[in-house]
């Protein structure tokens, strides 16, 4: 590991580290203008690792970044609607193959530092290593559920950023590399990084005059998320009275409260704060876009009904539920409303597995289902997999993993010797998997410092020599909310298991011995 004083200067590295970029890269990425495909790259590794190497470590030395590896081609997507209107596009930016890799050089010494010195505020969960989607959804559900528990509302105000990574002030962001302690020569590096970067638009293979961009972190490179981050990580300060999640550019604003009152002024106060932080940082609250909703029980929300709340002479525009980094939440806090869209995207699914499955064998259907079909199965299951009032839904879920596992034997077969054919645990298990490994990460240590309320839950092991004597100690929830949530119902999974999958090892090895013991348990072993 790198001194804390080197992490400050940016390093040149060895030829190895260089071949280890090239051989991990993916090669089905699209070539720059520079036309240098990314399969010839990875295939020529050790033929080019010592020349880009060199061509690397000038760059950090002289703290210049080439002007061809500055120029992007972008390419507008249609979405959808009206053709004709440029706002129905989104723009796909791709920079040269070999610029990618002096980039990740530089953000993995970049990160090293930030998270070495904990810079980083911890509820900013996008595309950070150990952070994800599912994580900042499991901390707003935590919030809410603790908040219920305690016979409170929570409100919560998702802000929208109009155009927030395109609209980067440079000079500003160059002052914040300044103050988290970055070198003169590291400073140098990104100025010229940011600096007289271009662009040129490709249209039915017509390619338009290259133009300078002013503004913004580079769409489509691997550092402008991290930069991105930087420039809006002092946001966390400008919120006193309430709770701020964010994941890249999308802020929930979070507040518990007992009476509108409380819950105006909490929102009034943080909400003039942040705007006034984003004037300074030359950023732009969208209201008209900005979300509010409120969740609790239903008597809960009842001294809420006439709630409103204006922001810049403006109302924010109320809602009953809202799809949050793609799970729908909804003001009493259920989870219908998620499952039955989850039902309605995997029926889709559904519908063009029917019409191919008979073509293809039971390796590329097991291939389908795994990579389409079982991340939606699986995203932030912890948090509202097998919650009350969804037996129904679970069970409609359930028979959608048999109708596929049945087909893809082929035969004449029951759902549990299709499960066991291909062996797989029926969902309910595999979320009772998850959970337990989501415990076994945070008695590790291994879950990230955001998790506030699993991390101190974790500290309360009573270390006697007991049969669960490693296992935390965890108070009893007043009320049903307080089970719901996420920390409860793992710990207490992973109580329920054998002496032997309580001890703490390699998460790989935990996650074959619980498979197995899952099977088992269900009888699907074969």
């Amino acid at each position: 590991m790198m001194e804390l004083c080197d992490l400050c200067e940016l390093q040149c590295v060895g030829t190895k580290v260089v071949s280890k970029i090239l051989h991990s890269s993916k090669i089905n990425k699209a070539a720059g203008l520079d036309k240098i495909p990314a399969r010839l790259v990875r295939d020529a590794e050790v033929e080019l690792a010592p020349s880009l190497t060199y061509l690397i470590n000038k760059s950090i030395t002289d703290g210049t970044v080439p002007a061809l590896w500055k120029v992007a081609r972008v390419t507008p997507l249609y979405k959808s609607e009206d053709k004709l209107l440029v706002e129905n596009y989104r723009p796909i930016s791709v920079l040269p193959v070999l610029s990618k890799v002096l980039e990740r050089v530089v953000h993995t010494q970049m990160s090293a530092y930030l998270d070495h010195l904990g810079l980083l505020y911890k509820h900013q969960y996008g595309f950070r290593r150990g952070r994800s989607t599912a994580q900042a959804v499991g901390q707003l559900n935590n919030f809410v559920l603790d908040a219920m528990d305690g016979q409170k509302v929570t409100g919560m105000l998702f802000l929208d950023i109009s155009k927030a990574f395109d609209s980067i002030n440079h000079k500003i962001l160059l002052g914040k590399l300044e103050y988290i302690g970055l070198s003169a020569r590291s400073l140098r590096w990104f100025k010229s990084y940011l600096a007289d970067r271009r662009q040129c638009v490709c249209v039915n293979g017509e390619m338009s005059e290259t133009r300078t961009i002013d503004l913004g972190v580079p769409q489509g490179s691997i550092l402008g998320p991290l930069l991105f981050y930087v420039y809006v990580n002092s946001l966390s300060t400008a919120v006193t009275k309430s709770e701020l999640i964010l994941y890249a550019d999308d802020a929930v604003l979070v507040v518990a409260a007992s009476t509108s009152q409380e819950l105006t002024d909490a929102f009034r106060h943080d909400f003039n704060q942040i705007s006034n932080w984003y004037i300074n940082n030359k950023l732009t609250v969208n209201v008209k876009k900005t979300k509010l909703m409120l969740s609790g029980s239903k008597t809960m929300l009842s001294s809420f009904n006439d709630f409103t709340f204006s922001a810049d002479k403006e109302q924010v525009n109320r809602v009953s539920s809202f799809n949050y980094l793609g799970v729908v939440l909804d003001e009493k806090w259920k989870w219908k409303m998620h499952v039955n869209s989850l039902l309605q995207k995997l029926g889709h699914r559904l519908s063009v597995f029917n019409r191919i499955y008979h073509m293809l064998d039971e390796k590329s259907l097991t291939a389908y289902f795994n990579g389409l079909v079982l991340p939606h199965l699986d995203y932030a299951d912890v948090v509202w997999g097998d919650q009350p009032g969804l037996t129904t839904e679970m069970k409609q879920l359930q028979s959608f993993q048999n109708r596929l596992a049945k087909k893809i034997v082929k035969g004449k077969v029951t759902s549990a010797e299709a499960l066991t054919s291909l062996q797989w645990v029926p969902l309910h298990a595999r979320r009772f998997g998850h959970w337990c490994c989501l415990v076994q990460d945070a008695m590790k240590g291994e879950i990230p410092e955001h998790f506030d309320v699993f991390r101190s839950t974790m500290s309360q092991q009573h270390g006697y020599n007991t049969r669960n004597g490693s296992m935390p100690i965890i108070s009893k929830p007043r009320t049903e909310w307080g089970r719901n949530k996420t920390y409860y119902k793992a710990i207490t999974d992973l109580a329920s298991l054998p002496t032997e999958l309580k001890k703490l090892m390699p998460k790989r090895i935990f996650k074959n011995k619980l498979k197995q013991f899952l099977l088992h348990r269900f009888n699907l072993s074969q």
